[in-house]
């Protein structure tokens, strides 16, 4: 059985918006999923952190976890949204 995860209402409409973009669900998924970690590894909300904070998150992916390109690529694509997106506005 699984634990359901608290959903906010900044991942609503972040998921929201990446499913009007038409984006496959593994896609979405993988998003999701990179910002989650992000936020949890900081303990604050991903739309509260720093740049350097994602950075230093990115670099832990590239040279502590040794992840492949393709992975880290979908990580900054999913921050790249986060920031461009248009979930942020009100």
């Amino acid at each position: 059985m699984s634990i359901p995860t608290k959903t906010t209402p900044l991942r609503e409409k972040y998921k929201r918006n990446l499913i009007i973009r038409c984006l496959a669900e593994s896609t979405v998924e993988g998003y999701v999923q990179h910002v989650r970690d992000l936020a949890k590894l900081y303990n604050r909300s991903p739309d509260k952190l720093t740049n350097n904070e994602v950075k230093d998150y990115l670099l832990q992916l590239t040279a502590d976890r040794n992840l492949a390109f393709s992975t880290c690529n979908v990580a900054v694509c999913s921050f790249n949204f986060l920031n461009n997106g248009s979930h942020c506005r009100p």
